[in-house]
């Protein structure tokens, strides 16, 4: 089987629809890593998406982390996913938040824990933001997740 890289790109900044093959990986319990940056240093940590959409992506994260005071001087993110059970399978996914929501109850926390644990947080931290994200551009190793079942 021959593996080849596809890409999507909005070209000039808006947003894209992400594939539906894609789509199907970010709806499944997938650690992601989300990007931000400020002043020219990247800053990485894992987190857990939700999709509700294909245009839209939402992480939650703690209000006085790293990750909010970036977004808060530059909204531009970047997310990536591999697969657990083969490093061939992954997804980049780098976009623009085009909202922050404080938080003050727990409601979209305990959903992103019951599709990663299977119930809710037991100490979620708060204040919390969830963060929207609005992909400009997607990459994915296309002909290995559209011509094989993943089995995320």
């Amino acid at each position: 089987m021959s593996e080849t890289l596809s890409r999507q790109d909005s070209g000039d900044g808006d947003s894209l629809a992400v594939p539906p093959q894609v789509v199907e990986i970010l709806r499944s319990p997938v650690i992601a890593h989300l990007a931000t940056c400020r002043d020219g240093t990247p800053h990485a940590t894992p987190v857990w998406v939700i999709c509700r959409s294909d245009t839209h992506l939402e992480v939650n994260i703690a209000s006085m982390s790293k990750k909010a005071s970036n977004v808060r001087l530059n909204r531009a993110v970047c997310l990536s996913m591999v697969a657990p059970h083969d490093a061939r399978l992954w997804v980049v996914v780098m976009g623009t938040v085009s909202n922050v929501q404080e938080v003050a109850d727990t409601q979209h926390l305990d959903e992103l824990a019951q599709q990663y644990l299977g119930r809710p947080r037991r100490h979620p931290e708060l204040p919390r933001q969830v963060l929207t994200i609005r992909p400009t551009r997607v990459h994915w190793w296309a002909e290995i997740i559209d011509n094989v079942d993943p089995a995320w």
